[in-house]
């Protein structure tokens, strides 16, 4: 997807189409978490949601994506649940269970509900790989290494 290139080569600055950016984001994290669920439960018949994991460092071109990506695997753990496990686990998220992925990327509605239940997921798993990340600003190259290192010394 064209949304961050340099057309211009004479120019000092790319072309950016932030929207389109968060969207190829949003909808990467989206394919990459569900075929990693596939392929986890076929190989150990496990169903993967976030409790699989201890942390989640996420690539961070800006922190508050970060943020916004725990709470989207949240949204794709309802998606891959039963109506009946998300009533028991999360009973106050039900009503996403039937919202399409796709359509909600930019839903203002969802995604503050979705900040909302996600934050002690986030505050334990993913904030303490944001340590470096909020002290120099955003990374782009090596913002995953940066995570990952922050993550162990926090």
């Amino acid at each position: 997807m064209y949304d961050f290139y340099k057309p211009d080569l004479e120019s000092e600055y790319p072309r950016v189409d932030g929207k389109l950016s968060i969207q190829c984001y949003l909808s990467a994290l989206d394919l990459c978490y569900q075929r990693y669920a596939q392929k986890a439960s076929k190989r150990n018949s496990e169903k993967i949601s976030l409790d699989s994991f201890d942390a989640v460092v996420f690539h961070s071109p800006y922190c508050k994506l970060v943020q916004k990506s725990l709470a989207r695997l949240l949204l794709n753990d309802i998606h891959m649940l039963s109506k009946e496990d998300v009533a028991q686990k999360y009973p106050e998220l039900g009503p996403l269970k039937d919202i399409k992925l796709e359509a909600s990327y930019f839903d203002k509605e969802v995604e503050t509900t979705l900040l909302s239940s996600s934050k002690h997921l986030y505050d334990r798993k993913t904030k303490p790989s944001l340590f470096i990340a909020n002290q120099v600003g955003n990374m782009y190259t090596p913002s995953v290494y940066g995570g990952l290192v922050s993550y162990l010394i926090r």
